[in-house]
């Protein structure tokens, strides 16, 4: 078992702030926004945040995308708007703004881990990333008892299961792709197959027919991620 050793005085800061946006802002902005859009809506508006990390990691940590590369993401943006919102309404309302506000979080966050990975592995970036998060979250504990006694085990297994494998698990994965990659961007990239995986997941697991868009879609996202792909040894950081 891999020992976690106490994070340095200088850098507690930094994982504080790591836990506050990827934990807890970023939770708090989705969970709200998605109370006032349609999934397509958000689907498309969390997909923004490769793009935005992308040019925060151009102006934090010099990491420069050539020109295809750029347009490589603007493909993938495409694919993702195909995907998500062709033949479904695009919801307008204040639910946008929280969305945004959690791609921006969301952003923070990979740049932030981005600093982190390059002292400590991945798994105590992440460990100490989560344990701030949950702290803040700690204000909603009151409410969750509640609603954790009143639930049924059928929910409370799905959570337990979010809890570990969409949650524990993808952010420690995640945070070793930041360890070992030679840019904030090339992680992040990723991000984008998310609304196709989900897809095919439907389809695998819950019987959902994939529509004709979406798998126009997804085609062209793995079409913009092989560009960007091929492109990759044109970045100057």
């Amino acid at each position: 078992m891999a020992k976690i050793s106490l994070p340095k005085r200088k850098d507690i800061i930094w994982f504080i702030f790591a836990g506050f946006t990827g934990f807890f802002l970023y939770m708090v902005t989705f969970n709200t926004g998605t109370q006032y859009v349609n999934a397509a809506t958000s689907s498309f508006v969390i997909a923004t945040v490769p793009l935005i990390t992308s040019i925060l990691a151009s102006f934090v940590y010099s990491e420069k995308l050539s020109v295809k590369q750029w347009i490589a993401i603007a493909i993938e943006c495409i694919g993702i708007g195909i995907l998500t919102l062709y033949g479904r309404d695009f919801t307008i309302n204040a639910g946008i703004l929280w969305l945004i506000a959690a791609a921006l979080a969301m952003s923070i966050f990979n740049i932030i881990q981005r600093k982190l990975t390059r002292t400590y592995k991945a798994l105590h970036a992440t460990t100490y990333s989560i344990l701030f998060g949950t702290l803040l979250l700690s204000i909603y504990s009151p409410r969750a008892i509640i609603e954790i006694q009143n639930a049924p085990i059928h929910q409370i297994l799905i959570v337990l299961v979010m809890g570990i494998f969409s949650s524990a698990i993808a952010f420690i994965s995640w945070s070793k792709a930041m360890e070992i990659a030679d840019n904030t961007a090339s992680v992040s990239n990723y991000m984008f197959f998310t609304p196709f995986i989900t897809t095919i997941l439907a389809f695998l697991v819950a019987g959902e027919k994939p529509e004709v868009s979406s798998l126009i879609g997804g085609v062209i996202i793995i079409l913009g991620a092989f560009l960007f792909s091929r492109y990759k040894n044109k970045v100057v950081q």
